[in-house]
């Protein structure tokens, strides 16, 4: 699959003439909007299904916990969890010590499962920074041995 690399505003627009030029006609929905926002996670989801590039969302990797992953790619074992923050606003789960310490033990579990994890915002979603960065680690994914 051609990498897609976008910059700026415009990076959703770029994200579907990429797909457009690769023969695809984007039929998946769009994110959904929650309060007058998009939903990121969403978003990064619909990016991935318009390019298509195979992914599974909301992926429980942790037999005893109830974690899931924004996005996995199990083959890879790369996880894609996106940070969201309230700016302005009442701290969002992320922002409270409390959530962030079960994160924490989160993406630790995860890396002692032999998970690589990248960690993005609504603005790499937004940018198409995410996509690239998720592209590249499949590529490097895909040379390395599987984990034992």
């Amino acid at each position: 699959m051609r990498q897609v690399h976008v910059r700026g505003t415009r990076g959703v627009e770029q994200i579907l003439a990429a797909a457009r030029r690769q023969g695809r006609e984007p039929r998946a929905t769009k994110p959904k909007v929650k309060r007058e926002r998009v939903d990121h996670a969403d978003a990064l989801r619909w990016q991935l299904k318009v390019l298509g590039i195979e992914h599974r969302g909301e992926y429980r990797f942790h037999v005893e916990r109830m974690w899931r992953l924004d996005v996995a790619f199990p083959e890879a074992r790369l996880a894609v969890e996106v940070e969201g923050f309230a700016a302005g606003g009442t701290a969002g789960r992320h922002q409270r010590i409390v959530g962030f310490r079960e994160d924490i033990q989160k993406y630790a579990a995860l890396c002692c499962a032999g998970w690589r994890l990248l960690r993005v915002t609504g603005k790499e979603i937004a940018n198409g920074k995410a996509v690239e960065w998720i592209q590249a680690s499949l590529s490097i994914g895909s040379e390395l041995p599987p984990p034992r």
